[in-house]
């Protein structure tokens, strides 16, 4: 089973679709239960992704005096926190394909909405620490050009 929370979701589409063509009762309730567990695994992938990005230590400006190696730094951190806006735009994408299809299909949509709506404030947190990292960058470079040389 794949680790990627996309394909259980496209897996949990399949999954669900077959339930509804089955003619058995039986394998329409496994087949149900299996899309449900596909998508539960998804979510949780999905949070997994979230909660793993918190907890990576990023390089850190403290203890820096050269000018240089700030700006290094500064650019791993951008070039980070621009992966970091990247997944998360996927992620809402994904997730909001994902609830136009179910609401087309007539599905309750409390569960998926109130986490979609947690993956866009995240998105906007990391969009927001992105701006900073760049802001911070820019300013740096600016100052070194205006006058400082290079140490």
């Amino acid at each position: 089973m794949s680790n990627d929370p996309t394909d259980c979701r496209d897996e949990a589409v399949r999954v669900a679709e077959r339930a509804e063509a089955a003619r058995s009762l039986s394998l329409k309730t496994r087949l149900g239960l299996l899309a449900k567990n596909l998508l539960r695994r998804s979510v949780a992938l999905e949070r997994l992704m979230v909660s793993s990005e918190r907890t990576v230590c990023p390089p850190t400006l403290h203890g820096q005096d050269d000018p240089e190696s700030k700006i290094e730094t500064l650019r791993v951190l951008l070039n980070s926190a621009s992966q970091r806006v990247a997944a998360n735009e996927r992620i809402v994408s994904d997730w909001s394909a994902l609830i136009a299809r179910m609401q087309a299909e007539g599905r309750d949509l409390t569960m998926v909405c109130d986490l979609l709506e947690a993956f866009k404030r995240n998105m906007e947190a990391q969009r927001a620490n992105h701006d900073l990292v760049h802001e911070t960058l820019e300013r740096l470079i600016g100052t070194r050009r205006l006058g400082s040389p290079p140490a």
